[in-house]
């Protein structure tokens, strides 16, 4: 019997945080429960180019950086001929190197091989996969009238997956004649019970035991790409895998990239059963190799059906009692609206930390940012008083059960401007019916603030700068082939009203006013590394405005932009 040999990529990234992603995982484990069903042996590898040494994929070190990736991908196929390549270009960070992978194999390993790709940026930005739509850089090496992407999967990647494997066992799919070819896009086929995905099993992932089990400090987070690399001697760290119990969002936050109307798949919300969940759950805590601080669950709301939760709940207690604790915490992400006091009596017994979506304090950018439903203005407002109400009561529990918590809190959003930001520090700052302080000085309050990065696909993307006035600079940022590519997501005014400069130094007092009064209060969640990258950060991004626009203006022009930035610093 044939044996097919799937290598499965995870290329390098110019941001990334520090989770072990389960793309694979589901993919191959879905794959594998259906392979009687396949006319030939399968075999497969997992390759995660974060935890290869390899030299640093930039500009400077591109000679070198192809060299040492060829030698890498050679030595693999040498004892492992690969027939099939899927890479993971999850986000548009990976863009350039899935390129770059899927090149090099057409061009030098192996030209028959079949190359595929999926994730969420090849779902929304297709055509930049096209024949001559590859950036530059590429075409040093790869001829301009062709593309190494053989087959391209849009939405969710187990059932086209498997149906493009079986069809190559049964010799009914075959690769392109000539790279000069289209690509084909595999028909979309998402999974409507959730139950199909078999128990998670973390094989494919053992070779980088030391690396998943290795602890890492903490990080600024005023910029999402301050949490890119966390290096040890060239390799990337982690601390946390991340699992799935249910799929879709019922919300439309129009900062998000599933907002729009390019992720269609994520509009329908699917769960897991509860019972599959805690299954998942015991795999991993009796996965004899894996020794992990941290699962992540990456649903957009935990368990957003009520009763489920519940059950959830109640299923946990019970494996708890007969099987003892988990070795990790369980970090989830929650709502504001539809968080309940026993949901959080219930996280600090189980060991379960909620990061929640607050986003801001300020109302009207809470309605810009489409936080809340509603039918009409005088709704969607009344909605958010309760909202902001409701994030008060949540302070004040977590405070009293000392349990440990994140409120991501967004800076620099689009229709951001000097009333909003006055309005958010306001509502912070106010001083409560029966306390005697303000908020921000009462209670232990652990914003995690980002930095507003312009995601394709999202209605801020395509909409902002026709209704603020916003300007986002380099709505490509994916193509830019430069050490600092995370930075150009973020370069944004959040309107006409206010640049980024004015947001950044806006934001950065607020910051710093925030940072010292919770240290006053013995908040060891705030630390003074935190804040340190964080002003840090700010500090570069003025940096690397000043070289983008010295570089892209007039002399004229310069000297205006100039003194702008030196006030604004």
């Amino acid at each position: 019997m044939r044996t097919i040999r799937i290598l499965y990529v995870n290329p390098y990234t110019f941001y990334s945080v520090f989770y072990f992603d389960i793309n694979f995982l589901r993919i191959s484990n879905y794959l594998n429960s259906r392979k009687h069903e396949i006319y030939a042996n399968i075999e497969e590898e997992y390759l995660d180019m974060r935890f290869e040494n390899l030299p640093d994929y930039i500009p400077e070190n591109i000679i070198y950086y192809r060299s040492v990736l060829k030698r890498l991908l050679f030595n693999i196929y040498e004892r492992f001929p690969y027939d099939i390549v899927a890479i993971s270009c999850y986000t548009s960070f990976h863009y350039l190197n899935t390129l770059e992978i899927a090149c090099l194999i057409k061009k030098e390993i192996n030209t028959k091989c079949c190359i595929v790709i999926g994730g969420v940026h090849p779902t929304i930005c297709e055509e930049e996969f096209q024949i001559g739509n590859l950036p530059d850089h590429i075409y040093d090496v790869y001829p301009i009238d062709e593309t190494p992407i053989d087959y391209l999967v849009k939405n969710e990647g187990e059932k086209p997956f498997f149906h493009l494997v079986k069809g190559f066992s049964e010799s009914k799919i075959k690769c392109r004649i000539s790279d000069k070819e289209d690509y084909i896009t595999l028909k979309s086929e998402i999974i409507e019970d959730l139950d199909e995905l078999p128990i998670i099993d973390l094989s494919l992932y053992k070779k980088y035991a030391s690396d998943i089990n290795l602890k890492h400090g903490d990080t600024g987070a005023f910029l999402l790409s301050e949490r890119d690399y966390s290096k040890n001697g060239g390799s990337f760290r982690t601390n946390a895998i991340v699992i799935d119990f249910t799929r879709g969002c019922a919300s439309q936050c129009k900062f998000c990239p599933l907002s729009g109307d390019s992720v269609d798949h994520w509009k329908k919300v699917r769960l897991r059963s509860i019972k599959k969940c805690i299954e998942d759950l015991n795999a991993l805590k009796n996965t004899k190799w894996l020794n992990i601080e941290n699962i992540q669950i990456t649903d957009m709301t935990f368990l957003p059906k009520r009763s489920q939760r519940q059950l959830f709940f109640e299923e946990m207690k019970k494996n708890i009692k007969l099987n003892g604790d988990f070795p990790f915490n369980l970090i989830i992400l929650e709502r504001i609206d539809t968080c309940l006091p026993e949901d959080l009596e219930n996280y600090k017994n189980l060991n379960i930390v909620p990061h929640f979506g607050l986003e801001s304090t300020s109302r009207t950018m809470l309605y810009r940012m489409g936080k809340v439903p509603g039918k009409n203005d005088k709704e969607i407002f009344s909605s958010i008083d309760r909202y902001l109400k409701k994030f008060i009561e949540i302070v004040k529990k977590t405070n009293e059960l000392n349990l440990i918590h994140e409120f991501y809190y967004m800076l620099g959003t689009p229709g951001e401007d000097r009333h909003t930001l006055k309005e958010a520090k306001d509502f912070l700052f106010q001083t409560l019916d029966g306390d005697d302080k303000a908020l921000i000085k009462n209670y232990k309050i652990n914003l995690m603030h980002a930095k507003y990065a312009a995601y394709p696909g999202s209605h801020d993307y395509n909409c902002s700068e026709k209704e603020y006035g916003s300007k986002i600079y380099y709505k490509k940022f994916w193509r830019i082939f430069d050490k600092k590519q995370a930075w150009y997501s973020i370069i944004v005014d959040p309107g006409s009203e206010l640049s980024l400069l004015e947001s950044v130094r806006k934001n950065a007092i607020l910051l710093k006013k925030i940072y010292k009064i919770q240290l006053n209060m013995e908040n060891t969640w705030y630390k003074t590394e935190k804040l340190d990258s964080s002003i840090g950060s700010m500090k570069n991004l003025l940096d690397l405005l000043k070289k983008l626009f010295y570089e892209e203006n007039s002399t004229e022009e310069k000297d205006t932009i100039k003194q702008q930035i030196s006030e604004k610093t």
